[in-house]
């Protein structure tokens, strides 16, 4: 069983997959916004609502979206960017926390890896990701920021399963 997680400060979507029976078992989001507090408020609560779900599926691998930082020159943004990605750092450092102690491996999931395993292209626009993720398992969330995170979570799930299958191969071919 896989948690996938897709992190951020505004909403984190999360999927437990069944890779033995190919199934999406749980899907959902957590929303959480500047009104609630500053990031290091809205990482507890982040930490907290994961933890509720990994308690209660006990998954064998916590897939985590692998972080990419904001380009070179990019001014201004770029900076905003840079503190957000600090603190979803700090989220991201916090879920790990939650498998140290038991079974589960923690695997990051790099963006394009996670696009490219659900809709066979690493450079997919979100509405390809979302459509993807519709067609093939359901995942029907009306609001836009849950919906996008709770698809990218799914590719992120797929994109982990994908890499277990190889090397599960590769083992097999020594």
């Amino acid at each position: 069983m896989t948690l996938a997680i897709d992190p951020g400060l505004r909403c984190l979507g999360y999927v437990v997959f069944d890779e033995n029976e190919n199934r999406l078992v749980e899907h959902g989001a957590f929303e959480h916004g500047p009104e609630e507090g500053d990031h290091p408020r809205r990482v507890m609560l982040y930490t907290e609502d994961v933890a509720g779900v990994f308690e209660r599926v006990h998954p064998l691998t916590l897939a985590i979206e692998d972080q990419q930082p904001p380009g070179r020159g990019a001014g201004g943004e770029a900076k905003a960017r840079f503190w957000d990605l600090i603190a979803v750092a700090r989220l991201v450092g916090r879920l790990w926390g939650l498998a140290d102690g038991t079974d589960c491996e923690v695997e990051f999931v790099n963006p394009r890896a996670a696009k490219k395993a659900l809709t066979g292209n690493g450079n997919a626009s979100k509405d390809q990701i979302v459509n993807a993720a519709l067609s093939q398992y359901g995942i029907t969330e009306r609001t836009k920021p849950r919906r996008e995170s709770q698809a990218d979570a799914l590719g992120i799930a797929l994109a982990s399963r994908r890499r277990l299958i190889d090397d599960r191969l590769r083992e097999a071919a020594r």
